[in-house]
């Protein structure tokens, strides 16, 4: 007989379609004018079977007849119970299916018609896994145009693909693909990087100032020195004398707890002025006193008749 086609063979594995190879079987025999009754059939439907399929076959009778073979074929392989192992790896399979950087939007929803068929999916279901398996812009431009059938649904998809509304989530790779066709142009790329700058500056507002939470709580403790609130010990200008006071306030430094007088700068003030005037005995200059002077220092080296030496030679004896 001279071959015009082929038919893929079934395994009988969870991950084949038997209603899809009942479908490509038929037209195999039509095309080679292979009648149900004939047993040129059933030699050839055993022909395209392997793995557990063939197993199943071969324990079956040898005197059945091809429309017997078909019955049990779709019992065992088509007509199958929720919980058959091939109905739960298509209905998760089914619930999972996203549209590839790369695929075609039309043979997306192909494989999405296909599970639901196999599934027995409504098609509102299947639109909606359609939908669902879009890249996030693309389906909600679908979502917006309200499409009612899953036809509705490709157009309207195929109209969002030309917008430029489909943009893939680009994972954290380095290389070179095909995937990156579709990458993130460089507008958006600034956009998000505006978005991070401006959220980084919105938790540095938030974030507390831990120097100024230690100093406000060293403040509000209060002064160990003093015992007064306003200033830590390392700032006090208390001088340490007369009676402390919460509600005295120093003219000089502003500090709660003690006055003018008692203040450290008060002090250094009045140093300062009553040094500015002195008068040296022995000099006659300014700033400094006759203990502190350099020529009574020489003096003291060893010339007791220098002036202002208050030491007596051999003739004051």
């Amino acid at each position: 007989m001279e071959k015009l086609g082929t038919c893929r063979k079934f395994a009988g594995y969870p991950k084949d379609n038997g209603t899809k190879f009942l479908r490509e079987f038929e037209s195999f025999c039509k095309l080679h004018e292979l009648d149900i009754l004939n047993e040129k059939t059933v030699a050839a439907f055993h022909l395209h079977l392997e793995g557990p399929a063939l197993t199943w076959f071969n324990g079956l009778s040898p005197d059945l007849s091809g429309t017997t073979v078909k019955r049990l074929f779709t019992d065992k392989y088509v007509q199958i119970g929720w919980q058959h192992p091939s109905v739960v790896i298509e209905s998760e399979t089914f619930h999972n299916m996203q549209l590839g950087p790369t695929q075609e939007i039309e043979d997306f929803s192909c494989q999405v018609q296909e599970k639901g068929q196999i599934l027995a999916k409504p098609e509102h279901e299947i639109m909606f896994r359609f939908i669902n398996g879009l890249p996030e812009k693309l389906a909600f431009y679908v979502r917006t145009s309200h499409p009612k059938t899953q036809s509705e649904a490709l157009s309207f998809a195929k109209a969002g693909e030309a917008y430029k509304y489909r943009i893939h989530e680009q994972c954290a790779a380095v290389g070179k693909g095909p995937s990156f066709r579709n990458a993130p142009h460089s507008d958006d790329i600034s956009e998000m990087k505006s978005q991070i700058s401006e959220l980084t500056n919105m938790m540095k507002r938030l974030t507390p100032d831990k120097t100024f939470q230690q100093n406000d709580q060293r403040q509000s403790s209060g002064c160990f020195n003093c015992s007064c609130t306003g200033h830590a010990k390392r700032y006090c200008n208390w001088n340490g004398s007369g009676t402390i006071s919460a509600d005295i306030s120093c003219q000089l430094c502003n500090q709660s707890g003690h006055g003018a007088g008692q203040c450290l700068k008060f002090k250094a003030k009045t140093d300062n002025y009553n040094r500015n005037r002195v008068v040296c005995q022995i000099c006659s200059k300014p700033n400094h006193t006759a203990s502190e002077c350099y020529h009574n220092q020489f003096a003291q080296q060893g010339n007791p008749n220098f002036l202002g030496d208050t030491r007596h030679g051999p003739s004051g004896r």
